[in-house]
């Protein structure tokens, strides 16, 4: 139980830390619930280092998505307006709407540079190869023995 605790005790503490961001985020505090965020992943980050839990893919996917979920937030605090007339219309604007798409495309470049560089990796590195281990005596499982090139040329085996 302890060990299990160890190994995800950097996780079970980012989300009670997301929470906090989601309660100063709906209280209307965009501003320290992203300072609440960034705080939560260098406590993230820092507690996985010190339980010898960091990966680096792990990390990187952390900050990639923190930083896309605020992005989508920002579409629809600063993107996105809900006019009076006519009624349920929405009113777009481009300033928050371009804000969001470069922050979108900021947090989700390294995920992709990431992911084309490890299938890149994958496709140059030749397997190496597969060394068969003699056996000492020419006998398979089930008790044939293989036949020699002496053998096959003297014909002097056993057909099945």
């Amino acid at each position: 139980m302890l060990i299990n605790l160890k190994n995800n005790l950097h996780w079970l503490l980012f989300t009670v830390l997301s929470v906090v961001y989601f309660v100063l985020f709906f209280k209307g505090l965009f501003t320290w619930s992203i300072v609440w965020l960034l705080f939560s992943i260098y406590t993230w980050l820092i507690v996985s280092l010190v339980l010898h839990q960091y990966k680096f893919k792990q990390f990187l996917y952390l900050l990639c998505f923190s930083g896309i979920w605020v992005s989508l937030t920002w579409f629809f605090i600063r993107g996105v307006e809900e006019v009076p007339l006519p009624q349920g219309a929405f009113l777009f604007k481009p300033e928050g709407i371009i804000t969001s798409i470069v922050l979108f495309i900021f947090f989700t470049a390294p995920l992709i540079i990431y992911n084309f560089a490890d299938k890149k990796k994958a496709l140059t590195q030749s397997p190496e190869p597969i060394k068969e281990v003699p056996q000492k005596d020419n006998k398979d499982i089930s008790g044939w023995e293989e036949a020699s090139i002496e053998d096959l040329e003297s014909g002097k085996y056993e057909i099945i």
